[in-house]
């Protein structure tokens, strides 16, 4: 986000629009359109549109059974209990192997392989994957790539004692340090 004029946060539950962002004089960057809405960011460049979602990236309403718009709604599905196919949906849009989702959830394999068979998760499993979810939806949103935000969330990082990010997701003061981080990323503070 170097070298950009305007802004694209203040989120707001239930409100939208259209931001432009231009480039300063003298920087790489182009301008750039941002649509946001509750829980998600696109980018448009050249016509081509790339959201990501929290919802998105659990399978999205069909997977999910319903349309989750702002954290109350999210509040009320985490307690009911996730459907047990967001985890082959998430598996599957970030290309993360079951196993790994299993040590970044902190819930044994043979646990989410039960899961599976019951048709739902538990209200704290369904916590922990949608906290990992709106991790990777911020991590996405700050490095304006999906593939980018995952390398990132994959590899040891200093300014978290060595950690990889996605290993701290376990626990929310864990989540927090690396929202925390991907915001400092986010606004050039050094970190």
């Amino acid at each position: 986000m170097r070298g950009l004029t305007g802004t694209r946060r203040r989120i707001e539950s239930g409100r939208q629009g259209v931001s432009t962002i231009e480039a300063r004089p003298g920087t790489v960057a182009g301008p750039a359109k941002w649509l946001y809405n509750y829980g998600q960011l696109a980018t448009a460049e050249d016509g081509a549109m790339t959201t990501v979602t929290v919802e998105r990236l659990l399978g999205g309403a069909s997977v999910l059974k319903s349309r989750p718009r702002s954290s109350l709604d999210w509040v009320m599905v985490i307690r009911r209990g996730l459907p047990a196919a967001v985890l082959e949906s998430f598996t599957g849009n970030l290309g993360l192997p079951q196993a790994e989702l299993c040590a970044v959830l902190g819930i044994p394999e043979r646990t989410l392989a039960r899961r599976k068979k019951e048709g739902t998760l538990s209200p704290e499993e369904s916590a922990k994957l949608v906290r990992l979810a709106r991790v990777v939806r911020r991590a996405a949103e700050v490095f304006e790539d999906r593939d980018a935000a995952l390398r990132w969330l994959r590899r040891p990082n200093r300014a978290l004692g060595g950690e990889v990010p996605l290993r701290l997701l376990d626990t929310e003061i864990g989540a927090e340090s690396v929202t925390d981080l991907l915001g400092r990323i986010e606004h050039g503070v050094f970190s």
